[in-house]
């Protein structure tokens, strides 16, 4: 093995590999901003190539500063061992089961309290897979995914404390920052006035509803059209009462469910603990709104985020499923076995 991570003809001692994160990460963005719009040759397809994988270094970049270990897949020995420079010599790269972007972000989600939903961004990776694993690309869709990219960097440059002075150096220079910063106006110009369209449809809709209902039975018709719940998973959705923000009547915010590992709880008998309960936790994270009375649909998170929507909520415990507590008892049995083989390894 070489004294470090190799990056390009550079090496790195071992405790850089944040920095050698960082540079590749950079060096895509950077690529990113050059080829755009990507028009030329073969321009599109490594244009969307560098956009993935650009933001998937940035998100590891970020967990190497907690902890190396957090880019080992399933919390591999080996990994883990190499990427803190302890394995084994090698002549060449070692060999090395990293986790994949969408589980970097789950884990940097969770594990840096980042306020982040993944589905949002996932044009970043799918123009990235379809470059890479099809030699595809679509133009319109790599601009998408580009402002995708700038504005998830930028939460991270907050999260993370970034100055100023850095992210520009981080996109290439001042002109390529203001560029990126351009890229995220026009974004945000246009959620804006796709939001207010959709509310100016949704007014008029319930304005013609109201002049087609007559006498006292208004009222009654318009509750029951509010009573109507979307179509969810029942699993991994759960509908939530809120006020609709274009006809006032009361809608239906949707979230997507994540269940915790399970929670035993033992009854104190007399002679001992019985196992009373098991039971998940469970959060939710907005993911559209639905009003059956001026048939407003809210289906993107930015929507959400202009009606000010609660984008996140605490919802009661459930109880846990067969197939989650036999999930549970195999990690346990997992995790035991290989604090036991460290052991015998004297780590």
């Amino acid at each position: 093995m070489s004294r470090g991570w190799p990056a390009g003809i550079d090496e790195y001692a071992y405790e850089m590999l944040p920095t050698v994160l960082w540079d590749g990460a950079s060096n895509h963005a950077q690529l990113a901003c050059k080829l755009h719009p990507g028009s030329e040759g073969w321009d599109a397809q490594q244009l969307a190539i560098s956009i993935g994988t650009s933001v998937e270094l940035l998100i590891k970049h970020m967990l190497a500063q907690r902890s190396f270990n957090l880019l080992a897949d399933r919390f591999s020995d080996d990994t883990a061992l190499t990427l803190d420079g302890k394995a084994s010599k090698s002549v060449s790269l070692p060999p090395l089961t990293t986790v994949t972007a969408a589980a970097a972000f789950d884990r940097a989600k969770r594990v840096c309290n980042l306020n982040l939903v993944k589905s949002d961004y996932d044009i970043v990776f799918e123009v990235r897979n379809a470059a890479l694993h099809l030699g595809i690309a679509s133009e319109h869709a790599n601009t998408e995914a580009l402002k995708k990219m700038a504005a998830l960097a930028g939460e991270i440059f907050d999260h993370l404390g970034v100055s100023r002075a850095k992210r520009s150096a981080y996109w290439g220079g001042a002109a390529a920052h203001a560029f990126v910063e351009s890229l995220v106006d026009e974004a945000a110009d246009e959620v804006r006035a796709r939001y207010d369209w959709l509310l100016s449809v949704a007014r008029s809709n319930y304005e013609q509803l109201v002049e087609n209902l007559v006498g006292s039975g208004k009222e009654s018709v318009v509750r029951q059209f509010a009573e109507v719940r979307p179509t969810i998973d029942p699993i991994a959705e759960e509908s939530v009462p809120q006020q609709c923000p274009a006809c006032r009547n009361m809608g239906w915010i949707v979230y997507a469910v994540d269940r915790s590992s399970p929670i035993v709880e033992y009854a104190d008998e007399e002679y001992g603990y019985r196992l009373s309960e098991t039971y998940v936790e469970r959060d939710g994270i907005a993911d559209r709104f639905e009003c059956g009375v001026c048939r407003l649909k809210l289906s993107r998170r930015e929507y959400l985020v202009q009606a000010k929507m609660p984008m996140e909520t605490t919802l009661e415990p459930d109880g846990a499923t067969e197939q989650e507590i036999s999930d549970y008892a195999d990690a346990q049995i997992e995790r035991y076995i290989e604090s036991m083989d460290e052991q015998a390894r004297g780590n």
